[in-house]
């Protein structure tokens, strides 16, 4: 069973590592997991910090009006 967890982020670079080792540290098979960046454009390094950890990046939006 494949299990995604899907990060929206913008200018994330000081929290993001944090939450990626969070998620290493896991108790799930690296085989069975995939975490998707989905980017709002940040201008901080988030995007190379996720690209490190191995992330599957997408480009991000503002939230919808709720």
């Amino acid at each position: 069973m494949l299990i995604s967890i899907i990060l929206p982020t913008k200018n994330e670079k000081e929290y993001l590592p944090a939450v990626l080792d969070s998620i290493n540290n896991q108790n799930i098979s690296k085989s069975n997991l995939e975490v998707i960046v989905a980017d709002a454009h940040s201008l901080d390094g988030t995007r190379k910090i996720a690209r490190d950890y191995g992330c599957t990046m997408v480009n991000g939006g503002l939230p919808a009006v709720g």
